[in-house]
């Protein structure tokens, strides 16, 4: 869907996220059914939602970049 197949081949350890301010129902099907994108979030909940920022830089920096 997203067109990262080619650098999901080329990379195990590439991980895909999405991130939108709006998530239709038909988006998030199509999220859904891309088995390449591994999480979504919503920016608007990363700003407003201390839960949500905190689990979205943690995915991102520890997860993820193997920063922290």
């Amino acid at each position: 869907m997203f067109g990262q197949n080619k650098l999901k081949k080329e990379s195990q350890k590439c991980k895909n996220f999405f991130l939108s301010a709006v998530f239709t129902p038909e988006l998030k099907n199509r999220i859904k059914g891309d088995r390449l994108v591994e999480k979504y979030y919503d920016i608007i909940d990363i700003f407003e939602k201390p839960a949500v920022e905190e689990e979205f830089f943690r995915e991102l920096f520890h997860y993820s970049l193997r920063l922290i």
